[in-house]
């Protein structure tokens, strides 16, 4: 029976493993070279905009919420690394704002009983914003 246990476990880490691989490398096989450049351009202009917005704060500090399917509160896997690869862009577009961690945001989720079905509305996305120390957030409702 142990021993059966210890496979089960050591099936799942594993599978578990994978998983995450499989998710780091999915992106990366499901977008073309132009689907990379125009994420880029999107973060670049994005990014030019929050600069130029009328705001209080000299370096703002941006939230990149889940990229939603349809409706807000509807994610997808796609969703999601959409919105972690917009949101590295979109840091590494200007040096004058930066970008909450996406990895903060999931913790933060996950800490506070939080699901994506939580977020669809937007004063619910600002508020968990603000408690990450961001000063303005990115929706993306329909992918």
């Amino acid at each position: 029976m142990q021993r059966q246990l210890r496979f089960a476990i050591a099936a799942i880490v594993v599978f578990a493993c994978l998983a995450a691989y499989a998710r780091c490398q999915s992106l990366d096989s499901i977008l073309n070279a132009t689907d990379k450049t125009n994420l880029e351009i999107l973060a670049t202009h994005t990014a030019q905009k929050i600069r130029d917005a009328d705001r209080t704060e000299k370096e703002p500090r941006v939230l990149v919420i889940d990229f939603f399917l349809g409706s807000p509160g509807v994610s997808s896997s796609l969703g999601t690394l959409l919105a972690d690869r917009f949101s590295e862009s979109l840091a590494n577009s200007s040096r004058k704002m930066g970008t909450i961690d996406r990895k903060n945001f999931a913790e933060y989720l996950t800490q506070n009983w939080t699901t994506l079905e939580d977020l669809k509305n937007f004063p619910g996305c600002r508020y968990i914003g603000r408690e990450l120390g961001a000063t303005g957030i990115v929706l993306r409702k329909r992918v």
